[in-house]
């Protein structure tokens, strides 16, 4: 079974709640799943170079909530400030920049990787999770609203 990524668009209300609890929030705007186990590799390829961090944000970073389950890195928010940095960072980036990084970096150690380095899938499928990201965080950010991410 395999680590999957999971997107939740919430209101800066939700938002305030999750950070006031230090817990998730039922209530969300729209959910995506379209990164699934594909994050780790994209992670790196996203944080490996410039733009990166905010870019690469999306996916490890935000602030944990400390009652949630933490299974694999916890579950994390983003304001909408957060988001709309790493919807600037992730418009900067096109796919020829996503294949050239994945073609020039090796994984080990990623999740969704072999023990040698080569990523488990085709780089077809980190392009297709690279644009569910960017889209869904451009809509996050049109909105104006935060984040809510898991990895279950």
């Amino acid at each position: 079974m395999s680590i999957q990524f999971v997107m939740r668009r919430i209101t800066p209300t939700v938002y305030g709640r999750c950070l006031a609890e230090s817990r998730p929030q039922p209530e969300f705007v729209a959910v995506s799943e379209g990164v699934a186990a594909d994050w780790d590799v994209l992670y790196r390829i996203l944080n490996g170079e410039r733009p990166g961090p905010a870019a690469a944000a999306v996916i490890k970073g935000g602030v944990r909530l400390k009652h949630a389950p933490d299974d694999y890195g916890g579950v994390r928010v983003l304001s909408p400030e957060d988001v709309a940095d790493a919807s600037v960072d992730l418009r900067a980036l096109d796919e020829e920049e996503i294949e050239r990084r994945y073609l020039a970096y090796e994984f080990t150690g990623a999740h969704g990787a072999h023990a040698d380095g080569r990523p488990d899938s085709p780089v077809e499928d980190y392009l297709d999770a690279f644009a569910e990201l960017r889209d869904f965080c451009d809509a996050t950010a049109d909105a104006g609203d935060a984040m809510l991410v898991l990895l279950i």
